[in-house]
């Protein structure tokens, strides 16, 4: 199995490995192994994508940026549908390229588990 470039581990986590290349993969996991960076286990892999938005679920709260660009301040919406590469937020449809931060719930909280990177 060939990992893509970003990984869904057990904890809700979203891992780029791209951001990882500058350490060493100890050893190429497969999904329900521990992915295994420097002397870290990052988790269980549960899946495996070349688009982290692939990894949004129902219930995930969503940072964007609108059509131009621009990030909407303090605007994080709840993923009410998700269909092909589109998403139903409480107020619109998105297009999922137009996601910027991925919050999942763990425990009683939002966290933050995936931050588009800047270009």
């Amino acid at each position: 199995m060939k990992l893509k470039r970003y990984v869904l581990l057990d904890n809700n986590r979203i891992v780029d490995l791209k951001v990882e290349a500058d350490h060493k993969i100890d050893r190429i996991a497969y999904l329900g192994k521990p992915l295994l960076i420097g002397n870290k286990d990052f988790g269980k892999i549960i899946a495996t994508s070349d688009d982290a938005t692939d990894f949004i679920r129902e219930n995930d709260l969503v940072r964007y940026e609108d059509y131009n660009g621009v990030l909407i301040v303090g605007e994080v919406e709840e993923v009410e549908d998700i269909r092909n590469n589109w998403v139903l937020l409480e107020t619109k449809i998105l297009p999922k390229n137009r996601i910027v931060t991925i919050y999942k719930l763990i425990g009683d909280d939002y966290i933050c588990v995936w931050k588009k990177e800047e270009v």
